[in-house]
């Protein structure tokens, strides 16, 4: 049975959310859930929320590391922190998948240094899922690695490609570039010599793709370097908060309306997509949210479940 490890701190809103994420999950997904934090205040918030964990079992461990935090002392000061806990663990075999919503930096430099990368890979990639027109789409990477070789942009491809067959159930995923255009002879240097790498693989290559066009595409992977990635990401965020937030005025006082505003908000809500693989680790971390309540922890608990 899937054996998922699930970080109690670290969060806005841990340990509370994240307690109530787990048993939500427990309900819906026939799986091995555990908790890894201060059993001391993981059972003391249970019973003060008559929250019933129930045989859910507590990898016990004394401190947290939050935002505040240097990533790098998940590796020093931080090492008996629930994240580094739950990243050893995994490393041992103990589990098969680590759910955190704690901080992004620390996240990424435990799974590099304690977990480290498979064999073969050279960067570890924020994945998360983007929706579009129709469905989702796979981005690589959300922000880990500013600089990116044409050899590291393939790679991406290549995990990408085959995290979407497995998480997607996509037999052939359409994998494309984040170009400025959707010849091949656009952008730098960087994306030209990845354009013909890519191009070589075996895999259902698109070419590029324009931001202006992504979201009425059928690619299911899109790879950028961290820099360009992370830039798109926030743009998209931002603009989900500003049509959101002009379009709601029109649903006030129509119910028919307002069921389809909340269908519409689902699809863009973090909370639906649950969370960010970290791909090209040794074992499947999934990111939250910082600002997860229980139904996005869920939704990643989900998400690692379906990606094992």
């Amino acid at each position: 049975m899937k054996r998922i490890l699930v970080d109690a701190f670290g969060s806005d809103y841990a340990p509370l959310e994240i307690i109530k994420g787990v048993l939500l999950a427990k309900e819906c997904l026939e799986c091995h859930i555990g908790l890894v934090g201060n059993r001391n205040k993981i059972e003391e918030v249970s019973e003060k929320n008559f929250l019933n964990i129930g045989d859910t079992p507590i990898f016990d461990c004394d401190s947290e590391i939050s935002n505040k935090d240097n990533p790098m002392e998940i590796t020093k000061s931080k090492r008996d922190s629930s994240m580094a806990t739950g990243l050893t663990l995994l490393a041992q075999n103990k589990a098969d998948a680590l759910v955190s919503a704690g901080s992004s930096g620390a996240l990424l430099v435990g799974t590099s240094l304690i977990l480290k990368r498979d064999k073969g890979i050279r960067r570890i990639a924020f994945a998360p899922f983007v929706p579009k027109k129709v469905g989702k789409f796979l981005f690589l990477d959300g922000g880990a690695n500013i600089q990116c070789s044409p050899e590291i942009l393939m790679q991406f491809a290549i995990m990408g490609s085959n995290y979407v067959k497995k998480a997607m159930n996509i037999g052939n995923p359409k994998v494309g570039i984040l170009n400025i255009g959707s010849e091949p002879s656009k952008g730098d240097e960087t994306r030209k010599e990845a354009f013909k790498l890519i191009e070589s693989c075996d895999l259902n290559f698109g070419g590029n793709i324009e931001p202006s066009n992504i979201f009425d595409s059928d690619f299911d992977v899109v790879v950028s370097d961290g820099f360009a990635g992370n830039i798109f990401l926030k743009t998209f965020e931002g603009m989900q908060d500003f049509i959101l937030s002009n379009v709601e005025s029109f649903f006030d006082n129509d119910m028919i309306l307002n069921s389809e505003y909340a269908s519409f908000k689902n699809i863009l809500s973090p909370e639906t997509h649950g969370g960010t693989p970290l791909l090209g680790a040794s074992k499947l971390v999934i990111k939250a949210h910082g600002n997860s309540k229980a139904e996005a922890i869920k939704n990643a608990i989900k998400l690692a479940y379906n990606s094992l």
